[in-house]
Order: C-alpha cells, then structure tokens, then sequence
C-alpha cells in the first residue's frame, strides 16, 4: 500500500513539473537579448529584436496604449487587431505596432 501510495505521489509530482516547466517555457518564451526574430510582412521581412520589443512594450506602459499601441480605449472588430477573418491568419503584435508607428517614437 505505501508503495503503490509513494507512486503515485511520484506521479503526481512528475506531471506537476512538466506543466511547470511547459508553462515557464510558453509565459517567457526562448528568445534571449538581442536576438533578431524575422516577421514574414508579405514580401518585406521586419526583424525586430529582443531589446526592441522590451522598447515596444515600455513605451506601450508608459504612453497608457493598449496592447496594440493604439489608444487605451480601442475596440477592434473581432476583438483584435491581429486577426484578418477573411484570410484566417494572425498577426504578429510586434509586426502590428510597427505597422502602426513605422517612425518607432519608442526609440
């Protein structure tokens, strides 16, 4: 009986992790500092780096915008501006400010 409990206390503890881990891995992700992710913009390739997005997203926190940077109180058809409903395919957020700002005021 304590065998049989102690494994599956084992068990438990094992999963426990993995969902820790695979959770940790998604919410930080794996892209380090100052490395350049390519966004595909239908023939143009936008590399924005690590740092670069840290720059988006300080200056979204420190201009009071939404996710998007565009104005706090923004309603976006579909809840997002991500998503294109006629093609089906999602956006970058990253590639959506930077469309939206091409002169970058976060540098």
């Amino acid at each position: 009986m304590r065998t049989k409990t102690s494994f599956i206390i084992l068990a438990i503890s094992v999963i426990i992790l993995f969902v820790m881990i695979f959770l940790s891995i998604s919410l930080i992700g794996l892209n380090p500092k100052n490395v350049k992710q390519k966004v595909n913009n239908g023939s143009q390739k936008i590399e924005i780096t690590s740092s670069e997005k840290q720059e988006i997203d300080g200056w979204i926190y420190k201009n009071k915008l939404n996710p998007y940077g565009d104005p706090y109180d923004t309603v976006y058809t579909g809840g997002t501006p991500l998503f294109d409903e006629i093609s089906g395919e999602k956006k970058d957020r990253y590639l959506y400010v930077l469309e939206q700002h091409p002169d970058r005021p976060w540098k």
